[in-house]
């Protein structure tokens, strides 16, 4: 069975009402550990808490943009076997417990010529 690599892109912040940013961060690091411990895993990062920066073609304007896109809190690469095995493992991830989004990107293999 060959695996694919899935980014599972975090949105938007956890409901703190439904738990402390400590618990948060504890069950996304218990989280983060079992699909590290199960091969699941390939890399995962927070993004910072401060805008990014923009790039666009020369008199490209999108400020718009910005609004929806900025909003991604941090990623995790992880590889499966297809879109509902990679799913299925979004969808333990504890933002979405405490009310978050992920989006969910299959990985386009670069191929050698």
């Amino acid at each position: 069975m060959s695996t694919r690599s899935f980014l599972l892109l975090i949105r938007g912040e956890p409901d703190l009402a439904t738990g402390s940013l400590e618990q948060i961060v504890s069950e996304y690091s218990a989280w983060a550990d079992r699909l590290a411990s199960d091969g699941s895993l390939l890399s995962a990062e927070k993004c910072k808490d401060e805008p990014g920066r923009w790039l666009r073609s020369p008199g490209r304007s999108g400020d718009g943009d910005q609004q929806t896109q900025s909003d991604i809190g941090g990623y995790f690469l992880i590889k499966a076997s297809d879109y509902d095995a990679a799913e299925a493992i979004a969808v333990t991830s504890p933002h979405i417990k405490y009310g978050g989004t992920i989006e969910l990107r299959e990985i386009d293999p670069v191929r050698e010529s």
